[in-house]
């Protein structure tokens, strides 16, 4: 069992597994403008076999 974390916050974004972090990301609008709304999709290789639990999203406090 796993646990991961994903943050978008304005144009960052950061993942983390198990408390490691495996992603920092910060989007200088290079290719359009930053991404502020949208969808949540998880993508898995076919040899994969994830069961997702508990999954709740929360809006970071201003």
């Amino acid at each position: 069992m796993h646990t991961l974390r994903l943050e978008k916050e304005d144009s960052s974004i950061r993942m983390f597994i198990d408390g490691r972090k495996i992603i920092d990301w910060t989007d200088d609008g290079g290719r359009g403008p930053v991404l502020q709304d949208g969808k949540i999709g998880f993508r898995q290789m076919q040899w994969t076999h994830f069961r997702y639990r508990n999954f709740t999203v929360w809006e970071l406090p201003k």
